[in-house]
């Protein structure tokens, strides 16, 4: 259960268990104060140790009900706050654009496009992980800034009726599925032909904006199941994130990339579907069956991990 509630400090979880001894069995009865919240189970069996096993696996299920309820109330607290802010800029990009005002139209839109960063730096590592050379050599900081140029040159062109984000999302997976690794990216800091070829854009410190201390949206070793494997199977696996991108790197891109906008960033799949151009129904089974594979190889791993 420590897994699930490892992103709260030792100190903010306090367990109280209370036992009861009948003539047929015992009782125990758990509840565990979390942040936020509370922890209930309950465990009966004939002896003290099977009560407790009980009673572990009642809190490990409310547990994983807690956590899954935060994660998806983080998720979609800052979807919400990613969207009202590229939704609220859209007149202003409009109106630098028609002024042809390339800077004013970057420092508008660069704040907002860096909380696509955690996106792009999935996708360039999976792209390493198949063995495509092109895409992989891109640094992830040279992809946003294509993807910042492209904007600026088709803003024209979007969709009307597209939401900002959803127009991004698909200019940068454009942008990694071309595999322009040999390609100059355009500077933002100097003209084209310019000797300075460094992006001025420091994404990192963009993302600050976003990615706020206590920030519990799910991060991708919390896609693992939980019930997966003792801490000690993960030593072979090295990453549990890097372990999650080399399963999910054996899937077709569009499955992948509709699982982890809706496991990590909290699209629905009606939104996944339109910005694919697929059915709902296909992008529904492609979720499922990715959450069954994954169920299914960490469980692999943990009954290795129990072996061992």
């Amino acid at each position: 259960m420590r897994r699930v509630l490892r992103r709260f400090p030792e100190d903010t979880l306090h367990l109280r268990i209370r036992l009861e001894q009948t003539p047929e069995d015992w009782a125990a009865r758990g509840v565990l104060s979390v942040p936020h919240g509370t922890v209930v189970g309950r465990g009966r069996g004939e002896t003290l140790e099977t009560a407790l096993d009980a009673l572990a696996d009642s809190l490990f299920r409310d547990a994983r009900r807690y956590k899954e309820r935060r994660h998806a109330d983080a998720a979609a607290g800052r979807k919400r706050r990613l969207r009202r802010t590229l939704e609220s800029s859209v007149e202003h990009l409009g109106a630098f654009r028609g002024e042809d005002d390339r800077e004013a139209f970057f420092d508008v839109l660069r704040p907002a496009l860096a909380a696509l960063r955690e996106r792009a730096e999935h996708e360039v590592r999976i792209a390493a992980l198949e063995g495509h050379p092109g895409e992989s050599s891109r640094p992830v900081d040279e992809v946003l800034d294509e993807v910042l140029v492209r904007a600026w040159d088709r803003w024209e062109e979007r969709p009307d009726g597209v939401p900002l984000e959803r127009w991004l999302t698909a200019l940068l997976h454009e942008v990694v599925d071309e595999g322009t690794g040999g390609v100059e990216t355009e500077s933002l800091d100097a003209p084209a032909g310019s000797a300075d070829g460094r992006p001025r854009t420091d994404w990192d410190a963009e993302r600050a904006l976003w990615f706020l201390p206590g920030d519990e949206s799910p991060a991708l070793e919390d896609l693992i199941p939980d019930a997966a494997a003792p801490p000690t199977a993960w030593a072979e696996a090295a990453d549990e994130a890097e372990w999650i991108l080399e399963h999910l790197a054996d899937l077709p891109r569009a499955q992948r990339r509709a699982y982890l906008l809706h496991a990590l960033e909290g699209w629905d799949v009606d939104e996944i579907a339109l910005l694919q151009g697929r059915d709902v129904e296909a992008v529904q089974r492609d979720i499922e069956s990715t959450r069954e594979l994954l169920a299914e190889r960490a469980g692999g791993l943990a009954h290795r991990g129990e072996n061992a």
